[in-house]
């Protein structure tokens, strides 16, 4: 059977208010007992010391003791007195109920051993306490014994005063009986605290739950909301946390899923030019409807441009794959740039020359060493030096230079061709991007993965590229981090 959080705090309270009650209450009485007994042992003890300083004063009259000693009595109305010699002979007692005075032989029976030694105790000059004369007396008793000096400042007697424990024990009862009176009040009151509390801790759970049940389902942008300084809001605070991840996952795949209907949408298109061409041109020659060998000749060279294409996508998609793969490892080494400048210089200078397009190289004199993969650095560089030129007016220069500073090497790559917007920059990167007409971005001849496999190489080697077109120039940047 499930219980309820609210109930568990609240029996818990309830059993710590309990013990905490019963072991205050035994401790309590335990305490005030002794703390009374001992009140009333310090009074018993004055009075008796009272007393027998008083018979000391009158010690050699033996009737004035005795009216002296009738006095004292009608003072004294709570305890029995009785008065003892040194030979343990009772003279005199008195009991609280009826005032009178009683012989030793027809009220007091043979004293026992543990009464005779306080009796003895006392006549030695010590006052004494003791319980021992209880079963004399027939009812629980407390009894102090203080000595009689003469007027040589010699023992010869003891006053005994019997005060009953009853009187003690009412006191105690009346303790318990206000003590059980304050824990019910204090339970009435734990009641409505116990209720407060649970719901104090209990509501902010409850609502942690309904909140991980919405997240459950899908809705992740519900929050708790809760803002405790406790482990219940530490608990609230990572729920939160986690529908914010969840969030932030769930778009990513919905951008993810939008991302790959749009490149399986453009792949599509890319290949449907190529494959219509070849299929079209494919039947055109298998069903001879042309004859001219020039003509033949021209849908060959038109078959064998629209499967270059297609190769080159294909290449294109296979190295931004494996790109975006963190498992696929790159051959790293230490490689100087000026190197690869003069190596990628010379592979693109016989294109830029059938567009008469000038190669201006601008390079530091300083080392400039990474640990980066060779080929993977040069294919980048390619990539942006084919775009200068492929978009360079015929006449033009393109300027490829490399610069350092203490923390970065930076290689630019700069040409005088058509622009680029600034709302299409930060998109010209991504796979397939198509730029409004007439601008650079939009132009046809190359698969549109070529500034994507640029940007995969950059990151993979922890370097940054960015493009910035100001003054009629075009400037692609790539800067590395001096390790």
């Amino acid at each position: 059977m499930k219980l309820p959080i609210f109930r568990k705090i609240a029996a818990c309270f309830y059993a710590v208010l309990l013990l905490f009650t019963l072991i205050l209450g035994i401790v309590f009485v335990y305490l005030f007992r002794e703390h009374t007994i001992k009140i009333h042992r310090e009074q018993m003890t004055g009075q008796a010391v009272a007393i027998a300083e008083t018979l000391s004063r009158y010690s050699g009259n033996r009737t004035g003791v005795y009216r002296m000693y009738q006095r004292l009595l009608e003072q004294i109305s709570v305890v029995d007195v009785w008065i003892v010699d040194n030979r343990l002979n009772v003279q005199s007692m008195c009991s609280h109920d009826t005032h009178r005075e009683h012989s030793r032989q027809n009220d007091i029976p043979p004293l026992p051993p543990e009464a005779q030694a306080i009796i003895n105790t006392v006549l030695e000059g010590t006052i004494s306490f003791g319980r021992e004369f209880s079963d004399i007396l027939k009812m629980p008793t407390l009894t102090v014994g203080v000595p009689i000096y003469d007027r040589f400042s010699s023992v010869n007697g003891a006053i005994l005063l019997h005060s009953p424990v009853s009187g003690i024990n009412d006191s105690i009862r009346q303790t318990v009986y206000a003590l059980c009176i304050g824990a019910l009040t204090a339970g009435a009151a734990a009641t409505a605290a116990a209720f407060l509390l649970s719901r104090m801790f209990t509501q902010p759970l409850l609502q942690t739950a309904r909140t991980v049940a919405l997240l459950a389902d899908g809705k992740y942008e519900n929050r708790c909301g809760i803002a405790a300084q406790d482990e219940i809001g530490e608990l609230a605070a990572a729920v939160d946390s986690l529908a914010a991840r969840l969030s932030e996952t769930e778009q990513e795949r919905q951008a993810l899923d939008r991302m790959r209907e749009e490149f399986v949408a453009n792949i599509s298109h890319e290949l449907r030019t190529p494959v219509a061409v070849l299929k079209g041109s494919v039947e055109v020659l298998r069903n001879g409807i042309i004859s001219e060998p020039a003509e033949i000749a021209e849908y060959y060279t038109q078959m064998q441009k629209e499967t270059e294409h297609l190769e080159r996508l294909v290449n294109d998609l296979l190295d931004l794959s494996r790109l975006q793969d963190q498992r696929f490892r790159l051959e790293k080494t230490d490689i100087e740039l000026h190197n690869v400048i003069q190596d990628v210089a010379r592979a693109i200078r016989r294109v830029a020359d059938q567009k008469s397009v000038r190669i201006a190289t601008d390079c530091t004199d300083a080392d400039c060493l990474i640990f980066a993969d060779y080929g993977r650095i040069r294919q980048l560089l390619i990539i942006l030096l084919d775009n200068a030129v492929k978009f360079s007016p015929a006449g033009g220069t393109v300027s490829l230079s490399l610069s350092r500073t203490d923390k970065n090497i930076t290689v630019c790559v700069c040409d005088n061709g058509p622009g680029i917007s600034e709302a299409e920059q930060p998109y010209i990167f991504d796979r397939f991007y198509k730029a409004s007409a007439g601008s650079r971005a939009h132009s046809s001849g190359g698969t549109g993965l070529g500034l994507a496999i640029a940007r995969q190489i950059a990151e993979r080697h922890d370097a940054d590229i960015s493009v910035v077109c100001a003054g009629g120039e075009t400037r692609f940047s790539v800067v590395f981090t001096v390790k």
